[in-house]
């Protein structure tokens, strides 16, 4: 019985295996005569040399940039080191192979199993480059046998050299490199027949993820990286480990020498790009010979008034930096993006990359939501150091610019207009850090943000992006439309693959977002007070001719000014990489994203009329006598301040000389009510 059963067991397995032997060989037949089919069927191999960048338009339809490649480089005259770095880490056995590497394929299939996940590729730099010149990067087993196929056909066409020069000359290096050239002259400012072995194990780590293994962005990820390919070089009998300790010691001077270019917007550009990538899943190896024409949302007068305006306000000899970010806020497109004062030296795009502190321009939401609870713009909080109470015990003791109060009670209007702390904190207290953090959100913010009460004064980092999209989305009366770049892309061939139909969404009601408007307009206005503080841009309200709502915003290490008209938001950041202080002694240093935002606004609209914020069904309004000395009891009525309110909440009693302010809850303020000329002469000045 014993015996019987143990070759039952035996003619089992033997079947098992003659099961899978069999399938096995079967489907390797199958592969092989579909890889002979399509090896016949698939026809002529393009040009090698053939290679179509792609183009970008502006939204009128102009050509603006195209993304090239630079002047690529002969084998003869790539240094030794990157050639040997580069085939030592990507593919030991290039000039041994037939296109396909049969041991490392098995060796990747074993790790894959073991780890039960593809952790390791096995792809050829023949198969490389053929997935880059003729296929798309999705991970299915037609494109991985149209890549074997492709790279059969390139090895009996093409010489070893040929093939691996292309690959030098088309693989992205990261920092908008295309090729070793232009990834030579980008980070060491030198041609690439020059590269040292340290210099050439960095940059030959960095395909294998250009965005994360980059010296500019991560500098230890790319060290490590480089030690990886060094290790390679060593494996392959390349050079010797003294060889390899010495260039690991090697000091690198990275310079990050973008190339030059007179294309306008090149931070604009890189966005671009970027979103094309992510829109059709595509590498940017495939957008680079793809083709593809793009229509942007870039405005050329408006980008060339941005970038005026920083040349004009940030000196040569200054090291500040500055983001500047323009949005239609009926559509959400970007009509112009300045993400540094310097694209050569840095291409780090702060407008959509760097989280800053947004200060007081962060108020307007706060505010904002508390008009959506029932305050009105003349809720009166007495501004005098407070020390506020959260979280079970947790004290915080904001103070005002220069330690200036008020001392007095003061209107929302007069808060937003003078830029009080005390005020802002309290009414995030009252209304609640959590409600203000998910409006912000809706608003558009995108970074998370931490609900506590300096949450009010910016205390959380945002990208200039993430502003602008809020106050866009205020611009456009609470209707906000997603921010974009791109309209259109098209093929080579004319054939449209992507046009940008997202609709915009209603996320605040009209009516409150248009009396927040009027208040943020008193941002450029005079104190209504004689000795009272001006708006905190009064300075600026001469240099713009048309109706504009907005707010500065600063920290010790941050400036900004951050508005809208009805047909365009802008924001406008400057402030150090390094997170250094603003120089507060230098007005002209702290001021300077004022004198940005007002430059660009007036000549960014210089071909359109002055337009008023249209009035939205809901609202009332009133002259307002502002700035009354409540502790003698007196007020002054004059023309007084025109402010408008949710309909029902205006106050309705006569104005009369030296009659006395009533104090309550929510404020009994005398007003006289205005005419629709009266409106029209005051939003209009």
């Amino acid at each position: 019985m014993l015996r019987t059963g143990r070759h039952m067991f035996i003619r089992s397995v033997l079947r098992l295996f003659s099961i899978a032997l069999a399938s096995f060989l079967s489907i390797t037949i199958f592969f092989v005569l579909m890889i002979v089919f399509l090896y016949i069927n698939t026809g002529p191999l393009p040009d090698l040399q053939t290679s179509h960048p792609p183009v970008l338009y502006d939204r009128n339809g102009q050509s603006f940039t195209t993304a090239d490649q630079g002047h690529p480089s002969q084998l003869k005259n790539i240094s030794p080191y990157l050639i040997q770095a580069t085939i030592a880490v990507e593919d030991r056995r290039f000039y041994d192979h037939p296109g396909f590497d049969p041991r490392r394929i098995l060796a990747s299939l074993w790790t894959d199993l073991k780890a039960r996940r593809f952790v390791e590729g096995a792809s050829t730099i023949t198969q490389q480059l053929a997935r880059n010149l003729y296929l798309s990067h999705e991970r299915t087993l037609t494109r991985k046998v149209l890549e074997l196929v492709y790279a059969l056909k390139l090895e009996a066409t093409y010489s070893k050299d040929e093939l691996l020069e292309r690959y030098l000359n088309t693989i992205y290096y990261g920092a908008g490199a295309y090729g070793i050239e232009q990834a030579a002259q980008r980070y060491f400012n030198k041609p690439a027949s020059d590269l040292n072995l340290a210099e050439a194990a960095l940059l030959a780590g960095i395909p294998q993820s250009p965005s994360r293994i980059n010296p500019l962005v991560d500098l230890e990820k790319a060290r490590a990286r480089q030690k990886v390919v060094l290790e390679a070089m060593i494996n392959a009998g390349m050079i010797t480990r003294e060889k390899a300790q010495d260039a690991l010691k090697s000091p690198l001077s990275i310079v990050s020498r973008a190339r030059k270019s007179s294309s306008l917007a090149p931070y604009f550009r890189d966005a671009v790009l970027e979103e094309v990538q992510s829109i059709l899943h595509l590498t940017p190896e495939e957008l680079q010979s793809g083709g593809y024409r793009i229509t942007t949302t870039l405005d050329q007068t408006m980008q060339k008034a941005a970038e005026d305006a920083v040349k004009r306000f940030l000196p040569p000899e200054s090291e500040l930096e500055v983001a500047l970010i323009a949005i239609d806020p009926q559509d959400g497109g970007v009509r112009a993006l300045i993400g540094g004062r310097d694209y050569e030296k840095s291409p780090f795009n702060r407008a959509l990359k760097a989280r800053r502190q947004p200060g007081s321009a962060f108020k307007p939401i706060v505010y904002l939501t508390a008009l959506e609870d029932g305050m009105t713009p003349l809720t009166e909080i007495e501004s005098r150091p407070t020390v506020f109470t959260y979280d079970g015990g947790r004290t915080y003791e904001p103070k005002n610019y220069h330690e200036r109060y008020a001392e007095r009670y003061i209107t929302m209007y007069e808060a937003i207009q003078r830029s009080d702390n005390i005020y802002a904190v309290t009414t995030l207290m009252h209304v609640g850090a959590e409600r203000v953090a998910r409006r912000a959100q809706a608003l558009g913010i995108r970074e998370p943000l931490e609900k506590v009460p300096a949450l009010a004064l910016g205390a959380s980092g945002v990208s200039p992006a993430s502003l602008a999209q809020v106050y866009a989305t205020l611009a456009a009366y609470g209707e906000k439309h997603p921010l974009h770049l791109v309209e259109r892309i098209e093929d080579e061939n004319g054939r449209t693959l992507y046009t940008f139909s997202e609709r915009g969404k209603r996320v605040a009601d009209p009516a409150h977002v248009f009396v927040l408007t009027r208040l943020l307009q008193g941002v450029f206005e005079p104190s209504p007070s004689p000795g009272e503080p001006n708006g905190t841009a009064f300075a600026i309200a001469k240099d713009i001719h048309r109706p504009i709502a907005g707010k500065t915003g600063s920290t010790p290490t941050d400036g900004w000014m951050a508005g809208y008209t009805p047909d365009l938001a802008a924001v406008v950041w400057v402030g150090y990489d390094d997170m250094r202080p603003i120089d507060e002694r230098d007005t002209s240093e702290s001021s300077r994203s004022k004198h940005i935002f007002a430059s660009f606004i007036e000549n960014a609209l210089n071909d359109k009329p002055p337009k008023l914020f249209s009035i939205p069904d809901g609202v009332e309004m009133a002259y307002i006598p502002l700035g009354t000395d409540t502790k003698k009891g007196e007020i002054h009525c004059g023309d007084g301040t025109l402010l408008f309110f949710i309909e029902g909440t205006a106050p309705h009693t006569a104005c009369a000389q030296n009659t006395p302010l009533v104090k309550a809850k929510e404020p009994t303020v005398e007003a006289t009510h205005a005419s629709w000329w009266d409106v029209l002469s005051q939003l209009f000045r």
